[in-house]
């Protein structure tokens, strides 16, 4: 999406005014420890670090949400020191950054005569108390990252980190492994996994994905070119000059198709005749008009009134668009799946985006604001903005392997990414109709590929699926080039890096004008393009099915900070009196 100058103003400025309220706290919590009334310095501390890590955890389920300002994400260019990310997430680098700040300095400020007068006894140990805290501060900050450094150096994820190709793709060039020379479209040995909810063991998958950057111009209607038609031939040709007969997934960016379309749509329909004639998958970025049932209590889709149950059914949202002719409707930023047998049904087919840039793409609070306007006097159907999509809905390919397509501003929350790792892929479908994994799939015709739906997963579910299947990488479609000169771009390639540690998964990022790229499940960058150039590159990975600690539970140390957040304040309200 476009960038405003004055959205950005108003975010820096929201957000500094909501920082106030955590900062408050930790006053209160560090007065507390100097008075020598209330908490101890080492609680004190734990109390200050789970203040901040708690106000980032809520401060990323609301319409004002903007992570892009998360400690953690200040870690992203040093990889090797935060591998434990797959245990607590990035919320684990804020408080590990916090914690040890707080107690650094409670150890260096704790003298006797920095406290009021407390029993005797206490003076007494301050200088080894404080030489103790002083220490146990240091070894904080050097023990996490120096483990995640020999986990970094010498663990092995999966056998397919060495399959990669960094080289430029021509239309003749074909992918070897730098390791063996061999093709790398070939099926090599697969670690086993056993799944921890069912017990079945699963293998990874090789995957050959095709990233295109097609370079059009942000800032100007259909990216620059003349015609839709004109658009679509450039992204064709440029998927063509990289794509194999082997090649499981093309991804396109966010906005490839500068427009709003609906599944009919003649563009559609092109595309699937591609995917059908190359036996392969497409995901696209595109604007999607979404209709719903003229009676908004009608909560069946106008498609199969007669079947209420039937899950694609559309609800109508609370704020939506309606048509001269009485059609209801919203337009969705939008990620759309098209298979080997061109367009599966709406709800296999379309992930709406969950997560909108606050004023940009949608005014804040919207629904809340409309149910207070009982009279009706603001239009909000003007400009409220896009949709909201609600639903975490992962893709499947005909493989079987899940993965969700996350679109630009999504890929910054961690415990959205979180969601769809646990989503149903289907696989019990898949099995039943005779697709294998990998490149195995791609020996058939592509006939009789079943798409399967994804599920509502509430946050923190258990992130292996019902069928025993996990998603088995993320892939990432964006639009960074209205960040223009600026760091902006940059800091969301690398931000990615950090999903890709928390999930030990690959990594693939298609964005319009970069950088895209392809980030292993250690967080190192295999390959990345240049930004503001055309491109389009191959990229063999290897599934990784089986979910992290931090894949099953997700943001737990969040939860966990609150409930220390509450403690430390009751404390301060109810601390004994002193003698």
């Amino acid at each position: 999406m476009m960038a405003h100058v004055g959205a950005g103003v108003g975010a820096i400025l929201a957000n500094a005014a909501v920082m106030l309220i955590p900062l408050i706290a930790i006053r209160a919590f560090l007065q507390s420890w100097n008075r020598g009334r209330g908490l101890s310095g080492v609680v004190s501390a734990i109390c200050i670090a789970s203040t901040w890590t708690g106000y980032e955890f809520l401060h990323h389920r609301w319409d004002l949400a903007w992570p892009w300002l998360s400690l953690g994400n200040a870690w992203s260019q040093w990889i090797p020191l935060v591998q434990y990310i797959s245990v607590t997430g990035i919320l684990g680098i804020t408080f590990w950054v916090v914690f040890g700040s707080a107690l650094l300095y409670i150890g260096i400020a704790t003298t006797p005569e920095s406290v009021e007068p407390i029993p005797s006894t206490r003076n007494k140990l301050q200088p080894r108390l404080r030489s103790s805290i002083v220490q146990f501060a240091l070894l904080l900050f050097v023990l996490p990252p120096a483990l995640s450094l020999m986990y970094y150096s010498f663990a092995s994820l999966d056998s397919g980190l060495a399959s990669q190709d960094t080289r430029p793709v021509t239309p003749d060039t074909r992918l070897t492994s730098p390791d063996t020379g061999t093709s790398m479209t070939q099926v090599g040995p697969h670690e086993k996994a056993i799944t921890p909810r069912t017990g079945e063991v699963t293998a990874p998958s090789r995957l050959e994905i095709v990233i295109v950057q097609p370079n059009s111009d942000s800032y100007q209607p259909l990216g620059g070119h003349p015609s839709l038609t004109h658009l679509t031939d450039h992204l064709l040709e440029l998927t063509r000059r990289a794509r194999t007969d082997s090649t499981d997934l093309i991804l396109w960016p966010e906005n490839a198709l500068d427009t709003t379309l609906s599944l009919q749509n003649g563009i559609i329909q092109r595309l699937a005749d591609s995917t059908r004639a190359w036996n392969t998958s497409l995901v696209t970025g595109a604007g999607y008009l979404k209709t719903y049932p003229s009676d908004p209590s009608d909560p069946s889709d106008p498609s199969d009134p007669s079947d209420p149950s039937n899950p694609s059914r559309s609800t109508t949202p609370l704020l939506n668009r309606q048509s001269e002719g009485g059609i209801r409707y919203n337009i969705y930023n939008a990620a759309l799946f098209l298979g080997p047998d061109g367009v599966p049904p709406e709800r296999d087919a379309t992930y709406l985006k969950g997560r909108l840039v606050p004023f940009v793409e949608r005014f804040p609070f919207a629904n809340f604001l409309f149910r207070l306007d009982h009279f009706g006097w603001i239009p909000w159907e003007r400009f409220f903005g896009y949709g909201l999509g609600t639903e975490p809905l992962p893709f499947t390919l005909p493989s079987g392997d899940s993965f969700p397509a996350l679109i630009c501003y999504d890929s910054v929350f961690p415990g959205w990414v979180n969601r769809f790792a646990g989503q149903d892929s289907g696989q019990d479908s898949k099995q039943g109709s005779g697709q294998g994994s990998g490149q195995d799939s791609k020996q058939g015709s592509g006939q009789g590929t079943s798409f399967s739906s994804g599920t509502e997963l509430s946050s923190g579910t258990d992130l292996t699926s019902d069928s025993g299947r996990n998603v088995g990488f993320i892939a990432i479609i964006t639009n960074d080039g209205w960040w223009g000169d600026s760091a902006g771009h940059v800091q969301h390639f690398e931000y990615a890096r950090l999903r890709a540690v928390e999930h030990r998964q690959w990594v693939v990022r298609s964005a319009n004008n970069g950088i895209s790229g392809a980030i292993n499940p250690r967080g190192q960058v295999v390959h990345k393009t240049d930004y503001w150039t055309e491109d389009a590159f191959r990229q063999t990975i290897t599934t990784h099915p089986y979910p992290t600690l931090y894949a099953r539970y997700g943001d737990w140390v969040g939860g966990i900070s609150l409930l220390f957040v509450l403690f430390g304040l009751m404390r301060l309200r109810y601390r004994p009196k002193q003698p």
